[in-house]
């Protein structure tokens, strides 16, 4: 699980991270991505990793849970949402995140995509 925190250096880590890990995905399949491969690539240790996430999967799921809410903050300021305009917004949204989408996909990963949709349209208790 991503370990949730304000500090501005270990939002920057997280980010590193995950842009790492895009990298190591774009060269290897995910599955022969190590721990200490992913902390050399980001310039970071091992013990900052695991002081962010618990797993590899916890930075792409941090990363798709974030660009879930850039595609929301596009839909969110429009009043009268046409379908016309929501397929704009979609197709836009899905097109600036292709290769992404294709990493995922190409690894076995397009669940964590259903994942962070179910998790961003359930209902929040309180």
């Amino acid at each position: 699980m991503n370990k949730q925190t304000s500090n501005p250096i270990a939002q920057k880590s997280k980010k590193w991270f995950i842009d790492a890990l895009l990298k190591l995905m774009k060269k290897q399949p995910y599955k022969e991505i190590t721990v200490k491969q992913l902390s050399k690539e980001a310039g970071l240790d091992r013990s900052t990793f695991y002081r962010n996430f618990d797993s590899k999967e916890d930075i792409l799921l941090l990363h798709l849970r974030d660009i879930s809410e850039e595609y929301i903050d596009k839909l969110r300021p429009i009043y009268q949402l046409d379908m016309e305009k929501q397929a704009s917004i979609f197709f836009e949204f899905f097109n600036e995140n292709r290769s992404l989408i294709s990493l995922l996909h190409q690894n076995d990963l397009s669940i964590l995509l259903l994942d962070v949709h179910a998790a961003s349209a359930a209902p929040s208790a309180g």
